[in-house]
């Protein structure tokens, strides 16, 4: 939990969440009911375990699958095969087309950044 951003037009607070093993990643802000500015540490951890329990990839999905490299980046469409939160592994499948128009089928194993976004495990 690095802080709280409040909407005083719509009168809701957000609870702004970064990922302490994956600073890399991008913060995540969640609503909270929370009235006091300062939540307790056990309402940080529930909250934490609760932005990174939300399922935000679906089997069936079409998701972006990618790997990044120092001088290579890789990018293609998949279909998930089973649900995931934020930092979860699911398996995806690729749909390809070989050299005689037959559809072939290859799997992936890829860690869930965010919805519809999915990156290639080595």
């Amino acid at each position: 939990m690095t802080g709280f951003q409040s909407d005083p037009i719509l009168g809701r607070r957000w609870a702004i969440v970064a990922s302490c093993d994956h600073a890399e990643w991008p913060v995540v802000a969640v609503q909270t009911s929370e009235s006091d500015p300062v939540a307790s540490s056990e309402t940080n951890r529930m909250l934490v375990t609760s932005v990174y329990s939300i399922t935000v990839v679906h089997a069936g999905d079409v998701v972006r699958l990618w790997k990044q490299e120092d001088l290579l980046r890789i990018e293609v469409v998949g279909v998930a095969e089973e649900n995931g939160g934020l930092g979860k592994i699911v398996r995806v499948r690729l749909l390809r087309r070989n050299a005689d128009d037959q559809a072939t089928q290859e799997r992936f194993l890829g860690v869930v950044r965010g919805p519809s976004d999915v990156e290639m495990q080595r």
